[in-house]
């Protein structure tokens, strides 16, 4: 189980951190000493072989869109043999409880996983897209774009969201929002 996971479903209550027994059997099996492949799904690339290598190991990162008041954080792995991603990011709206959600509650509140489809790297520049996805406050099928620069061990970045209509032309009476996003990556 990832770090992200378990952040998405250990919840602090008055200070103390409360989790079910089975979350606690789960994180217990998944902790063994044999490392398992990152269960991400691989991410299309394209770009400089070298540049790809340059990033080899994993990047651990967060974003916030200060427009509708998401975060989110961001697990990038690039293999040290070339042109190779996995990778996904956890969306986190305003309100989410962080646990299983009551009937009441809809997207709007829970988190989720958001593919990312492509990454694109030459030099210090990093792109790539994500969506579509569900947008939880318009029910639109959203799309981002995001870019970054790689300086040594850390990554900066902004993204841009926008809804599309079924054509996947941007629909210009939803609104588009953007934020900043960054990784660093981590030392084995």
């Amino acid at each position: 189980m990832s770090e992200r996971t378990k952040e998405a479903t250990i919840k602090p209550r008055n200070g103390v951190l409360a989790a079910s027994p089975l979350l606690l059997a789960v994180i217990g099996i998944s902790c063994s000493s044999t490392p398992s492949p990152s269960p991400a799904p691989a991410i299309p690339t394209s770009g400089e072989s070298r540049s790809f290598i340059a990033l080899a190991g994993r990047w651990e990162g967060t974003y916030t869109n200060p427009v509708n008041g998401r975060t989110g954080t961001i697990v990038l792995e690039f293999s040290s043999s070339g042109k190779k991603a996995r990778g996904d990011i956890l969306m986190i709206p305003p309100g989410s409880t962080a646990r299983k959600p009551s009937a009441e509650e809809t997207l709007r509140t829970m988190p989720r996983v958001l593919e990312i489809n492509y990454i694109n790297v030459t030099g210090d520049s990093l792109s790539g897209t994500v969506g579509p996805y569900e947008d939880p406050d318009t029910q639109c099928g959203a799309h981002t774009a995001f870019q970054g620069t790689v300086r040594g061990d850390s990554i900066e970045g902004t993204f841009r969201t926008e809804c599309r209509d079924a054509r996947g032309v941007p629909d210009p009476n939803l609104p588009s929002s953007s934020g900043t996003w960054s990784a660093s990556r981590k030392k084995s």
